[in-house]
């Protein structure tokens, strides 16, 4: 970050400039930070459009509508996951394809694809999500790219199940799941057991849920930032404890959802949001208002690493 920085307030190129602007975005973990590099970065591609390129010992760094592509739909991703701003976070990703697809690099296009399919699972339309999922997963397949497919297979995987094809969704979990236990990357191991947990909750199969959320909020411990996945992944806990008609339990677990739901500005998901209103409905005919309160409270205040840590526990013993 420090050479980058360097890189940055010395160059008078602006490509090199937006170049430098992009991986600190990236790397940041604050959404306002990572939003200003992102804002700062697309302004000098803007300058840079005026300018003669730069030589091809630049590499990337020479490629204006390659960064800029990039740009656009590295901005759509943690917009989605991060600040709920999910119109512009459209405009971007469709910006990004279409660039993607000007230049014909089929490696990168199943990236806007995904996230265009994500943006429609957000927002409770299952056929375009499974559409758009599908395209970027058979692409990124044919091309070779693992860390697309990590990206978007989980998700089809999920959309399948919403869709109501139970065997097949579980097939392209457990696939999904094979390849990123062998190659060890907990961000997608994370997603890939939230998904299974979600699976097997709604299937009434709550030991393997309860092992799969706590495999997922394992992984998770270890990731730099908060996404989405997460909160859907709490509300599991929450649907779980309350099908075991643990109350108090899931009133906590939806104060800590609440928490990152509120951290990250997710709207919700469309999809699961039936479940978990009738969930909290139900919590709240258990218990007493008071109780209520002193759970969820005790939830939204909980630090993420001990309300992670209780939630390992109460899965372990949930799964024996």
């Amino acid at each position: 970050a420090a050479e980058l920085n360097q890189l940055e307030q010395r160059s008078q190129a602006p490509l090199l400039r937006a170049a430098a602007w992009f991986y600190l975005a990236n790397a940041t973990s604050d959404p306002q930070e990572a939003g200003r590099g992102f804002d700062l970065c697309l302004t000098l591609l803007e300058q840079a459009e005026r300018l003669p390129g730069l030589g091809a010992e630049f590499c990337f760094f020479a490629d204006r509508t390659n960064l800029l592509a990039m740009t656009y739909f590295r901005y759509a991703l943690r917009l989605i996951d991060e600040t709920g701003a999910y119109d512009h976070a459209e405009k971007l990703a469709t910006a990004s394809l279409r660039l993607f697809e000007q230049m014909g690099n089929r490696d990168m296009i199943a990236y806007p694809l995904g996230a265009l399919g994500h943006l429609a699972l957000l927002r409770g339309d299952l056929t375009r999500a499974h559409r758009l999922l599908q395209e970027a997963v058979s692409i990124a397949t044919a091309v070779g790219n693992r860390m697309s497919l990590g990206d978007w297979q989980p998700k089809l995987g999920i959309v399948t199940f919403y869709l109501g094809d139970v065997t097949t969704a579980r097939q392209i979990l457990q696939d999904s799941l094979r390849l990123w236990l062998d190659l060890k990357n907990n961000v997608f191991l994370a997603r890939i057991y939230g998904y299974l947990a979600e699976v097997a909750c709604a299937e009434g199969a709550y030991e393997e849920a309860a092992r799969a959320v706590g495999q997922s909020l394992s992984y998770q411990a270890h990731l730099r930032w908060l996404s989405t996945e997460v909160v859907d992944c709490l509300w599991v806990a929450v649907l779980l404890a309350t099908a075991q008609q643990q109350y108090t339990q899931a009133a906590m677990h939806f104060g800590l959802a609440e928490q990152v739901r509120r951290r990250i500005h997710y709207p919700g998901n469309g999809v699961m949001q039936p479940a978990v209103d009738a969930a909290l409905a139900t919590v709240q005919a258990a218990l007493e208002p008071a109780a209520f309160a002193k759970a969820f409270a005790a939830g939204r205040e909980m630090a993420l690493e001990q309300a992670f840590a209780t939630i390992l526990v109460a899965s372990s013993k949930a799964a024996m």
